[in-house]
């Protein structure tokens, strides 16, 4: 049994509790009772669980709840935010938190809750395909009780930031699951800050090189040009809030024609904000051939926005947002600035438009503002409304919450497809340009078929971890893809594709090249199926072996007194005809008593062993 947490981690979770009380008390009235009580179910349940790193696990809800709270959200969503794991991965039941905290909380706990591995209905499945089950449920779910989407959002920005102790390999998993289910479910309330957050942090995680870079050069631009970018801020916010100590307008510089300043009362908000490091980086890799060589100098003020600028408007404003910024462009660009610094007198920024985009990771426009020593900021313009969606969503107000359709997704394939491109590099580099969606396997066949035939695994992002070719790829991978092709010598090409592939591939040049191979190798199509021994020995058995055919393959002795196997999670022994499928988890038990009957031989499917068997029998009855 796990040790129980210590009475100083207990007052530690206990403060962080007081500062989640005050925090909320700030935007509402904190309901202690339900709050409170939520706490303390959260702490009895987890007081013997551990995070990998090392921490109490009562930790990670605290965390969670205190970033809903940053959201503003209400104190069912906070309870169901420190309950969220007791369910999935602890003793109390989805009844009792309903009995004890209401059908609010229960439906939000229950929506985050992934499928039980131990109930019988799924205790055979593969772990792939009970993942794909509980994304179904959770887009469900989510339809049916908008705001337990933050908590699941809440959840995942936690993990993602704790991810040190996590296999590179599931840490992968993790990201792909973020940019397949979470981020397309925060499209559709069109939360956009959230979405920037989750970019980012999958950034971070999945390719820490860049992210490195990015960082360190970011951090660069903004201490280098840290004086004349303060002045900047302060020169804007005194044109528009009136400091006219701060400024002088030139005579002749007037409000475009036919207007006169608003009045500043009606800005909700003015705030130069730092970028995120995965916007900055979808950016500049546009225009780079080799990640490599390029990145750490494409890092200049031409080529990144310092800041980004949020310009918001009372709703109630009589003018656009965009209007009303733009009745003060002539004074923006004409203006003349006084810092309080003697040493520097009429500092002129000459402050220009220089062209509208849109974000590369949000889809939000902006207009593009440089000045006369190069900065550039992006300016973000909007109603209140507008920017209070874009910090939380749609969905934010308990009252009003209600989720966007939510077509259904393919229990095949629970995620949104994008008609968007991705840049990957290989070994050496070079960029390769893929559909949004695709696979390792589908970059093996883009470079050459026979390196997707051939194909065995990838090393993602200079980590020497195999991961499977089915994995999807993200923008700005690093791809060095381990093959069996010889493109020297074909002759010693060694073929690993399976009709299972087909389920790998998204693009329609991996699909052909499958089709055209297995139709001049028909057979080839029925070869091999990869499954684990235990938890961890990997090994291919002919496609459709039984698992007693897997008995006799482990060795003769092992198959001819096989007494049960069971599969996966499962705790109850399969039948022993059970077809094997792809990635199953097999353990195998023996039993000296046990003596094989002729009935085996219409179970068993591979010539070999039934030959065995054969040879067995007829030494029995001689």
């Amino acid at each position: 049994m796990n040790r129980l947490i210590s009475n100083e981690d207990r007052e530690k979770a206990e403060e962080c509790y007081a500062g989640l009380i005050r925090k909320i008390r700030k935007y509402t009235v904190a309901d202690t009772t339900l709050l409170k009580e939520a706490f303390r179910t959260a702490m009895k349940e987890h007081e013997r669980s551990w995070r990998k790193g090392g921490a109490p696990y009562i930790t990670h809800p605290l965390e969670v709840a205190h970033f809903c709270a940053d959201m503003k959200m209400d104190n069912e969503v906070i309870a169901a935010a420190l309950l969220h794991d007791v369910v999935e991965d602890e003793s109390i039941t989805l009844s009792e938190i309903y009995d004890k905290f209401g059908p609010k909380v229960a439906q939000l706990v229950e929506a985050v809750t992934d499928l039980d591995a131990s109930l019988e209905e799924y205790e055979a499945m593969g772990k792939r395909d009970l993942d794909i089950l509980s994304d179904v449920k959770l887009v469900e779910h989510i339809s049916h009780t908008p705001q337990s989407l933050y908590v699941k959002v809440a959840d995942r920005v936690h993990n993602l930031s704790d991810m040190k102790c996590m296999p590179y390999e599931k840490s992968v998993a993790k990201v792909q699951h973020t940019k397949d289910i979470l981020i397309p479910l925060l499209r559709t309330v069109r939360a956009t800050r959230l979405i920037e957050i989750l970019e980012d942090l999958c950034f971070e995680v999945e390719n820490v090189r860049a992210y490195r870079q990015i960082v360190n050069g970011y951090r660069k631009l903004l201490d280098s040009n840290r004086l004349s970018t303060g002045w900047l801020e302060d020169f804007v916010l005194s044109v528009f809030f009136g400091y006219t100590k701060r400024y002088y307008i030139q005579e002749g510089i007037v409000p475009l024609p036919g207007s006169e300043l608003p009045d500043a009362e009606w800005i909700r908000t003015l705030a130069f904000v730092r970028r995120f490091n995965s916007s900055i980086y979808k950016d500049v890799q546009a225009g780079m051939d080799n990640i490599f060589a390029e990145l750490p100098s494409s890092l200049t003020k031409k080529n990144v926005a310092l800041y980004d600028i949020y310009f918001v408007t009372d709703n109630e404003c009589p003018l656009t947002p965009a209007d009303y910024f733009f009745t003060y462009y002539p004074i923006l660009h004409a203006g003349v600035y006084l810092p309080e610094n003697d040493s520097f007198k009429d500092v002129r920024f000459m402050l220009t438009i220089e062209e509208e985009g849109k974000d590369k990771v949000t889809g939000l426009p902006y207009y593009l503002m440089r000045d006369i020593y190069g900065n550039g900021c992006r300016i973000f313009m909007q109603k209140e409304d507008e920017y209070t969606d874009f910090m939380n969503g749609s969905i934010h107000d308990a009252d009003k919450a209600r989720m966007p359709e939510v077509k259904v997704i393919d229990t095949a394939e629970p995620s949104t497809s994008f008609s968007e491109t991705i840049h990957v590099y290989l070994r050496d580099g070079k960029v390769q340009e893929m559909p949004a969606g695709s696979t390792i396997l589908d970059l093996a066949f883009k470079i050459h078929p026979y390196v997707g035939l051939c194909a065995k695994y990838a090393l993602l992002n200079g980590k020497n971890v195999a991961i499977p070719l089915y994995t999807k790829l993200t923008d700005g991978d690093q791809v060095d893809i381990q093959t069996d092709s010889d493109k020297d010598n074909p002759e010693n090409n060694t073929i690993h594709a399976t009709i299972r592939w087909f389920e790998h591939v998204r693009t329609r040049e991996a699909t052909r090249h499958l089709s055209r191979y297995f139709e001049k190798h028909l057979e080839a199509g029925r070869t091999s199926t990869r499954i684990f021994l235990g938890n961890s020995e990997a090994k291919e058995v002919p496609t459709g072996c039984t698992v007693l055919d897997l008995a006799f393959l482990l060795g003769r002795e092992k198959g001819l007194h096989f007494s049960k196997a069971f599969i996966n999670k499962s705790q109850r022994p399969c039948s022993m005809d059970y077809v094997l499928a792809y990635d199953d988890m097999v353990r195998i038990e023996t039993d000296e008593n046990v003596q094989p009957e002729l009935g085996w031989l219409k179970i068993v499917r591979i010539p070999e062993v039934r030959r065995t068997l054969v040879e067995y029998f007829e030494e029995k009855y001689e």
